[in-house]
């Protein structure tokens, strides 16, 4: 299992290129600024909620937990901008 820090990085990873690849589609389509955002938002929400969930958690069933949320709602996330 890795520790704590490397997973943070991770998750910080993920949601960067979520907040990246918003950016780009708000760069060459204007209209889409405010769907871009609400993502962009979502994705703060997000890792906020994990990175607060892996500070606290204890065992390993903890972090099966978390990684089960963490690809399904970074899932959820690069599907929203893949329709943008």
């Amino acid at each position: 299992m890795a520790n704590k820090r490397d997973i943070k990085k991770i998750v910080n990873s993920v949601i960067f290129d979520i907040v990246e690849e918003s950016y780009s589609v708000q760069l060459f389509n204007e209209s889409k600024a405010e769907a871009s955002n609400k993502i962009i938002d979502a994705a703060a929400t997000v890792q906020d909620e994990l990175l607060s969930r892996i500070s606290q958690a204890k065992s390993k069933a903890d972090f099966k937990s978390i990684y089960a949320d963490f690809e399904s709602k970074t899932d959820e996330l690069y599907d929203q901008v893949n329709k943008l």
